[in-house]
């Protein structure tokens, strides 16, 4: 009888850590829709002139006042530099230039507005997705 409630308790306790251990939980869980989301292009409320084209298989197009700049690849990981995804926030985006440099932000938004924390300097980066 004792073993039966050793048993229970444990499963309710493996339960609670699995559904407590994924931090998107309250925001988009699927990997493929967060993927979806981001796509298109976006607008900096700070500067107009600048944009981001986010396109499909990790390719990002920065813009300045229409010129391309240099192509980097984004992707949406679960670590970046330490930081970890936290409740309340939609994912890590990383984002690497060509020769390998990256930045790490915290995606706190990311419907009509993509808000953006950068990790560890805390800047705020919020874009509005343009509508084409």
């Amino acid at each position: 009888m004792l073993s039966k409630f050793i048993v229970g308790i444990s499963m309710v306790l493996i339960g609670c850590v699995l559904m407590f251990a994924n931090p998107l939980s309250n925001k988009i869980t699927d990997q493929h829709d967060l993927d979806q989301k981001i796509l298109g292009k976006w607008t900096s409320e700070n500067d107009a002139k600048s944009q981001w084209i986010f396109m499909p298989e990790g390719v990002l197009r920065p813009l300045y006042d229409g010129a391309i700049l240099t192509e980097r690849h984004w992707e949406f990981t679960e670590e970046c530099d330490g930081a970890q995804v936290l409740e309340g926030d939609y994912g890590l985006l990383k984002i690497t230039s060509t020769s390998g440099i990256y930045n790490c932000y915290v995606v706190q938004g990311l419907e009509s507005v993509l808000t953006l924390l950068r990790i560890p300097e805390g800047n705020l980066l919020i874009y509005d997705r343009v509508v084409e």
